[in-house]
């Protein structure tokens, strides 16, 4: 906005805000519906303080490069606390409409409007409405909550298996039961000759198995095939 605008400006009577609908003052007369009341969030003497009124035009501003700004002129009600011209009645506000302030700074930009309604009271009076701020059917405010991630930390229980060897010393290796023998040096060398002979055995017959487990193709006894020489 701080650009030069065009000479000219564009009126209307009605906008469309993020999917809301505003009318002016002067053409929601002629409906049943209203739609010319909103709402935005000011300061008043150093205080965050609700600033409620009536849409009283919508001017479209142009710039170069057909940049735009929507602007709403508003009339806005005195809400003055001091005055007691606003009252909390449970979960409802109510807003004397008889007086207005600020009225040489009637403008906004379209985007900080919210729109609400305005409807008669009658415990306070004809002067007196109930405000009335409803959510939008297809408008959704959800808030945005940040997707923490939790870092899921495995935890792997192990179990110590503790092992005692036992001394040799408390082993007994001979026999108390009966009477030790001698034996000749002769026989224990036969002994031993024997288990020798019986491993060599076990190993040929494995040299076998592993050969016969070949990938060639062995050719039987009896085959009837004929033989060139």
């Amino acid at each position: 906005m701080v650009c030069t605008t065009h000479n000219r400006v564009e009126l209307y009577s009605g906008c469309i805000v993020n999917g809301v609908r505003y009318n002016i003052e002067e053409r929601d007369k002629r409906h049943i519906t209203q739609n010319c009341g909103l709402v935005v969030d000011g300061e008043h003497e150093n205080a965050t303080v609700d600033f409620y009124g009536i849409l009283k035009d919508v001017i479209q501003l142009k710039y170069m490069f057909n940049y735009q700004t929507v602007l709403f002129k508003c009339d806005w009600f005195d809400t003055n606390v001091k005055k007691k011209r606003i009252q909390k009645d449970y979960n409802y506000t109510c807003i004397d409409v008889s007086h207005k302030w600020y009225e040489s700074d009637p403008y906004i930009l379209a985007i900080q409007a919210h729109q609400v309604f305005y409807v008669n009271d009658h415990k306070f009076g004809s002067s007196w409405k109930v405000v009335q701020k409803i959510q939008h059917r297809p408008i959704w405010d959800v808030p945005e909550i940040e997707e923490e991630v939790e870092e899921q930390e495995e935890i792997v229980e192990t179990t110590i298996l503790e092992v005692e060897e036992e001394e040799l010393e408390d082993h007994q290796f001979h026999r108390e039961d009966v009477e030790a023998q001698t034996l000749d040096p002769d026989v224990v060398d036969v002994v031993f000759s024997n288990q020798n002979d019986d491993i060599d055995d076990v190993n040929e017959d494995e040299t076998l198995i592993n050969y016969n487990n070949d990938d060639e193709e062995m050719v039987p006894n009896n085959d009837d095939s004929d033989i060139d020489v």
